[in-house]
């Protein structure tokens, strides 16, 4: 069994990130995954990390770092504050990725009260779906084995049918 806590780089590392050339980044979180069923077993180890000419958040794997310095000591108060930053950055990200699924920022204001009825539709129907999943998961396609009358694999379609017009009139197609 692999030891949990043991890391080959650190918070405050200054490395490089393969694919990067030679920019800087600085390790602000170490996150380990540990996966393990009858047939596999693993421990994997990730980083988040912020590029140090401009706090830009960045993730990376183990196998992807090399070491450029191991400060002495290092100033927490600056992490933490990079750390906030790239966060941030993250947020916005998601937000405006999200945003641009479902509407175009100028059609999303003039929308109004029209985009957030049908943003909870979709929200509705990804409910949904995700529930007929569970079914299929559970049961199979049929409500009804003696019958086989495919009524949650249908009903999936009909969803995935909904969710698609619903975000294709959001791109205004």
């Amino acid at each position: 069994m692999t030891n949990f806590y043991h890391t080959k780089y650190r918070i405050g590392d200054r490395i490089n990130i393969l694919g990067y050339g030679d920019e800087i980044f600085v390790i602000y979180a170490v996150y380990h995954d540990y996966y393990i069923d009858a047939e596999t077993e693993y421990f994997e180890t990730y980083y988040d990390c912020y590029r140090e000419k401009d706090g830009e958040y960045y993730y990376a794997e183990e196998a992807d770092i090399t070491l450029v310095e191991r400060p002495e000591k290092r100033d927490f108060d600056e992490i933490r504050k990079q750390q906030e930053k790239a966060n941030q950055s993250i947020k916005e990200n998601v937000m405006r990725a999200l945003r641009d699924a479902f509407l175009e920022p100028e059609r999303l204001e003039a929308a109004g009260d029209e985009s957030i009825n049908k943003n909870e539709k979709i929200d509705e129907l990804l409910t949904e779906l995700s529930d007929v999943m569970t079914l299929i998961s559970m049961f199979g396609e049929h409500e009804d084995d003696e019958k086989r009358d495919r009524k949650y694999a249908l009903r999936k379609c009909e969803i995935e049918a909904e969710l698609i017009n619903l975000i294709e009139e959001g791109k205004g197609r």
